[in-house]
């Protein structure tokens, strides 16, 4: 409670081990403090378990490809993805929504029509 600047920064994962669970927690600030916790917490229950403590679990991360980072870049925008989104909410999404509300109307209609509603008069 000090410093929470520093404890938001060093310490990223923690666990806990009882004789019946394993939690593993982990800080939401650093993007792969989740994976790195839950890998923490197998080498430990592997270490434990094996007399062998050679062993471990390793986990690697691979960031995105550069096509799709390049896609997504801000800067240099890619003219067929700035002509096809626009295309895409402006002609798609209104005739979906179009036939999503319609799909609510058929049905009532249709049993006005067959004459399928019965009702109850006291």
């Amino acid at each position: 409670m000090e410093d929470l600047g520093a404890y938001r920064e060093k310490y990223i994962v923690a666990g806990e081990l009882n004789a019946s669970s394993v939690t593993a927690l982990y800080s939401s600030i650093p993007n792969h403090a989740a994976p790195l916790s839950v890998n923490l917490m197998s080498n430990t229950i592997l270490r434990a378990m094996e007399g062998n403590k050679n062993y471990s679990i390793s986990v690697s991360s691979h960031p995105l490809d550069a096509g799709l980072s390049a896609l997504l870049d801000p800067e240099n925008p890619n003219p067929i993805f700035a002509t096809v989104v626009p295309i895409l909410f402006g002609v798609v999404l209104p005739i979906g929504l179009s036939l999503f509300a319609a799909s609510y109307i058929v049905f009532p209609v249709e049993e006005k029509l067959s004459k399928a509603c019965i009702i109850f008069a006291l």
